[in-house]
């Protein structure tokens, strides 16, 4: 059927930066501001990667332009094509949220820390020009604004681990609570049915440097 045809495999994603390979090692470990001629190469990346998917022959044509379109951007300011949102698979936009979330959650050579996963889902949802809204709201259905794996600080003062979002209930996904060195108990607490406690806030993770 049409959703069977149309349907995005996780196999499919997971190989969507194959291409980085291609791009040499240099420019894609940099741990400086690129220059434009390696900022070039790095576009070049989603080129490459549909060439390689497309050499499978076992990756269907959806998944095949969301490969290619997955630094596509609703603006036109993406690559490789420079492409505005009407001009995007469905799937292209699905793909690119999720790839803008992994980018700034994720380290990279280039800076130093990562990005909270709360701060990452918030820049998502203000961000109005670049990435398609309707599915920047279902990503916060699926993720909630506290994303599963952060610790979050509760109104009674205790730290706890969030386990799964509540859909549209955004700020009241459930957690586990944590202990004072961080470890996760058993009970899990719903948020949307306990009334008596909320998230306040998040727990930023300690630096390096304030480690050492």
């Amino acid at each position: 059927n049409n959703a069977n045809r149309t349907s995005l495999k996780p196999v499919d994603a997971i190989s969507y930066e194959v291409g980085m390979l291609r791009v040499p090692h240099e420019i894609r470990f940099a741990d400086r501001k690129l220059a434009k001629h390696e900022w070039l190469e790095i576009e070049q990346h989603p080129i490459h990667t549909a060439n390689a998917l497309e050499a499978l022959q076992c990756v269907n044509q959806h998944s095949l332009l969301a490969a290619y379109q997955t630094h596509e951007r609703c603006d036109g300011s993406g690559y490789p094509r420079r492409r505005k949102s009407m001009a995007i698979h469905p799937l292209g936009h699905i793909v690119s949220v999720a790839d803008t979330y992994a980018a700034m959650t994720c380290q990279r050579p280039h800076r130093r820390y990562s990005h909270h996963p709360y701060h990452a889902m918030e820049t998502i949802l203000l961000e109005r020009k670049t990435l398609d809204r309707n599915i920047a709201r279902a990503f916060l259905d699926c993720m909630s604004l506290f994303p599963v794996g952060s610790d979050v600080r509760l109104s009674d003062g205790g730290r706890a681990r969030v386990i799964r979002s509540n859909g549209s209930l955004h700020t009241r996904p459930v957690v586990v609570p944590l202990d004072t060195d961080g470890c996760a108990g058993d009970v899990e607490i719903d948020l949307a049915l306990d009334d008596t406690l909320k998230i306040i806030g998040i727990v930023e993770p300690e630096s390096p440097a304030a480690a050492a």
